[in-house]
């Protein structure tokens, strides 16, 4: 495809770029990388990535044509059992931060597929998180690392085909412009959670 008509992929990489880089620095990213992470962060990327995916995976269900993607790829109940893992209570994290997180309406599957995005992303982003917290000795009374090792070597292929999905069902500008949406919506809904966490 020519730059003039960039797939939705690409404007979803390119148009989202800051926000992209923004959560990284809200999340710790750094300290993941430098094997400095404190199982207090470690704690607090859980309880962030809980609120956010628990949120956003309901609204995403709630749009009738994405159920099926959803159920192969949810993530909420991995996080559950990380915190469960590590003596925390999922909905008693869920209780405090839910009123920290902005309200968001997925009003279609365009949307919906826009806010997947940013959840396979943070998938793929997950394969070398886990190597880093394989790596942190502090860390290793919290393995195995369920949310981070998800789709295990499968990764890849799993993003490829959420891709493949994203670019049959996302075409028209109009259709690209409502995954814009719900990609900027599922930024703003993570963001929020890694502030409210700090």
């Amino acid at each position: 495809m020519t730059t003039d008509n960039p797939t939705i992929v690409e404007r979803l990489r390119s148009e989202t770029r800051t926000q992209h880089d923004r959560l990284e620095e809200v999340a710790a990213s750094d300290k993941l990388a430098e094997g400095t992470l404190s199982p207090e962060e470690y704690l607090k990327l859980l309880r962030a990535n809980y609120a956010a995916h628990r949120q956003l995976e309901g609204l995403v269900g709630k749009s009738g044509e994405m159920e099926a993607l959803l159920e192969e790829r949810q993530k909420t109940r991995l996080l559950e059992k990380d915190l469960e893992q590590a003596g925390e209570d999922p909905e008693r994290v869920w209780q405090q931060l839910r009123n920290e997180l902005p309200d968001l309406a997925l009003e279609n599957k365009y949307q919906a597929l826009g806010a997947q995005y940013v959840m396979e992303g943070a998938t793929l982003g997950g394969v070398v998180i886990l190597k880093s917290l394989n790596q942190h000795p502090q860390l290793q009374p919290y393995q195995p690392f369920h949310y981070y090792g998800c789709y295990g070597g499968d990764t890849g292929r799993r993003w490829s085909q959420f891709k493949q999905l994203l670019l049959q069902e996302v075409q028209t500008p109009e259709q690209q412009e409502e995954a814009l949406k719900g990609t900027l919506g599922a930024y703003k809904l993570f963001e929020k959670a890694f502030v409210a966490v700090q």
